[in-house]
């Protein structure tokens, strides 16, 4: 074999090596899985695994406070000029004379009489610290009203006043209707329930004065 062709294999034979390793892929490579072993446990009831990076039983937040009363809208707006305030709870309300009866009266609170939605109210003039008496001039009168006051008030109360004078030894004088209702019939009898409840008990002994003016408030409705 000439010197020519011996050239000629060894390259051909390099070429063909050369020409398998670029073109010829080479076999995928074999992945081996790896095996972990896992162990199953029932949870209690109502129990749930917690969410993949948050650790469990992680308390809320609390609210910032700040932030609550920064969120609340404020009111900017100037009060009004007739506003209505409430009223103070510190003070008392004031007090309010009783209808028909004249202020700075020493009276006996409002009492039902006994004729069927009938009251009466007494107040004397001055300084009259004698309970029992204003309660024994009050339960005379109302024995003597006289049943029925006989008037259709449609559920309106109606009220009426009468002045009077007592003396020492308890008889009554200068009786007049202070104060009308409105109702000549009811008027009347309340005058006349006065009138024949004389005489009356005498005054206290320690009371200081001769007589003492006496306002009987008479106050009626039919329902």
């Amino acid at each position: 074999m000439s010197r020519q062709a011996i050239i000629a294999s060894t390259f051909a034979h390099v070429l063909a090596i050369w020409a398998l390793f670029v073109f010829v892929p080479s076999a995928p490579a074999r992945i081996v899985p790896t095996t972990i072993n896992v162990a199953l446990i029932n949870l209690p009831p109502g129990r749930s695994l917690p969410a993949r990076g948050v650790p469990a039983d992680t308390p809320a937040p609390a609210p910032d406070e700040k932030t609550e009363d920064a969120k609340k809208p404020v009111d900017t707006a100037p009060p009004e000029k007739n506003a209505v305030r409430p009223p103070d709870a510190s003070k008392a309300p004031p007090k309010r004379p009783t209808p028909g009866l004249p202020e700075g009266t020493v009276a006996l609170p409002q009492a039902a009489m006994g004729a069927s939605g009938l009251k009466g109210t007494l107040a004397v003039d001055g300084d009259f610290r004698w309970t029992y008496w204003l309660l024994a001039v009050r339960a005379a009168v109302d024995r003597n009203w006289g049943g029925s006051p006989g008037v259709i008030t449609g559920g309106k109360p109606i009220h009426c006043t009468v002045y009077f004078r007592v003396d020492r030894s308890g008889r009554i004088r200068d009786v007049r209707l202070s104060e009308s209702s409105g109702v000549p019939f009811f008027d009347q009898k309340a005058v006349r329930a006065v009138t024949v409840s004389d005489p009356l008990l005498r005054l206290p002994d320690d009371y200081g004065n001769d007589w003492v003016g006496v306002h009987f408030g008479f106050e009626y409705t039919d329902l």
